[in-house]
C-alpha cells in the first residue's frame, strides 16, 4: 500500500470539496448564484468570508502533506472557522433566519468533532512520528527465511525473516525470547541459494499481535549494499513482492470500508512501516 491513510485522504477530500457544498447552501437558502456570491463578496470587500471559503482547500492541503507541522496549522485553521460559523449564527438568528442557523449549528458541530478526531493520540503519533509513514517505504519482498539473530548482550536467537526492502527487514521471533527495545542494535544473519548475508540493523518497531520487528538498516559496506540490491533484483524476478504492496488503491480503499463497518480503520493503522 503506497498512499496515505484512507481516514486522512477522505477527509482531505472532505475539506476539498466544502467550498461547493457552501455555495450550494447560499444557493439553496438565498436563491443567489455562485458566480453572482462571489462578486457580491468582492463588492462589498468581505474578504472575511472569502478567506474562510479558501481556508477549506487549505486545510485540505495541510493535512494531505501530513507532516509535523500539519496538525498546528489545521488546528488554527479549524478554530478560525468554528469562531466565524458561531458569529454567523448569532448574525443569521437576528434576522431570523433560523433554518440557516441550524444548518450552521450542524456545519459548526462537524468542524468540532473533525478538530477532535485530530487531537486523538493514534493520529496526532501518526503525524509526528514519521518512521510511522509506511507509504514511504519501499517495495517488500516476502522471504519466511530462518536466520540468526545476535543481541547488544551477545545472545544468539533463532528468528524468521519475513520480508525485506530497501531500508529493512521485518522478522518474527517464534521463540519468544528476544525481549528487544525499540533502538536496540542487533546483527542478522542467513543464508540464502548458498549465499551468506549480513546486516546491522536497529529495532523501529514492535509488533505484539504478530511477535514480530521492524528493523532499519545501519550503515552498510559498499559490498553488503551490492549484495542487498542483487539480493531484492532476484527476489523482484522471482514475483516476490509483498502483496499489500501490490494491491489496487481500488480494492484497498474497498477493504478499508468495508471494515468501517466492523469499527476497523477508523484512525490511521501505525503497525505497517517494517
Amino acid at each position: 500500500m503506497k498512499h496515505k491513510p484512507w481516514p486522512i485522504l477522505c477527509l482531505a477530500f472532505l475539506h476539498l470539496i466544502a467550498p461547493i457544498f457552501s455555495l450550494l447552501l447560499i444557493y439553496f437558502f438565498f436563491e443567489l448564484h455562485p458566480k453572482a456570491y462571489v462578486e457580491l463578496l468582492f463588492k462589498n470587500k468581505d474578504y472575511l468570508s472569502l478567506l474562510l471559503h479558501l481556508s477549506y482547500p487549505v486545510a485540505a492541503f495541510v493535512i494531505f502533506t501530513y507532516k509535523r507541522w500539519s496538525l498546528p496549522v489545521f488546528w488554527a485553521i479549524q478554530l478560525g472557522a468554528i469562531i466565524f460559523n458561531l458569529i454567523f449564527i448569532v448574525k443569521a438568528s437576528q434576522f431570523y433566519l433560523y433554518q440557516l442557523s441550524l444548518m450552521m449549528v450542524g456545519i459548526t458541530m462537524l468542524n468540532i468533532l473533525i478538530t477532535g478526531y485530530f487531537l486523538l493520540p493514534l493520529v496526532r503519533q501518526s503525524f509526528y512520528d514519521q518512521s510511522l509513514h509506511w507509504w514511504t517505504t519501499k517495495e517488500r519482498f516476502v522471504l519466511e527465511l530462518s536466520a540468526k539473530l545476535m543481541t547488544i548482550d551477545q545472545k544468539e536467537l533463532s528468528v524468521t525473516v519475513v520480508n525485506i526492502s530497501e531500508t529493512g527487514i521485518f522478522f518474527r521471533d517464534d521463540s519468544r525470547e528476544a525481549y528487544l527495545k525499540l533502538e536496540d542494535q542487533v546483527e542478522l544473519k542467513f543464508m540464502l541459494a548458498k549465499l551468506p548475508f549480513h546486516f546491522s540493523l536497529e529495532i523501529i518497531q514492535y509488533y505484539e499481535s504478530k511477535n514480530g520487528y521492524g528493523a532499519a538498516f545501519l550503515t552498510m559496506t559498499d559490498q553488503q549494499k551490492r549484495e542487498l540490491k542483487s539480493l531484492l533484483k532476484a527476489l523482484k524476478i522471482l514475483g516476490l513482492i509483498h502483496k499489500r504492496d501490490q494491491e489496487s488503491r481500488f480494492n484497498d480503499f474497498k477493504r478499508w470500508f468495508s471494515g468501517l463497518f466492523k469499527g476497523e480503520g477508523l484512525v490511521p493503522s501505525i503497525h505497517s512501516k517494517k
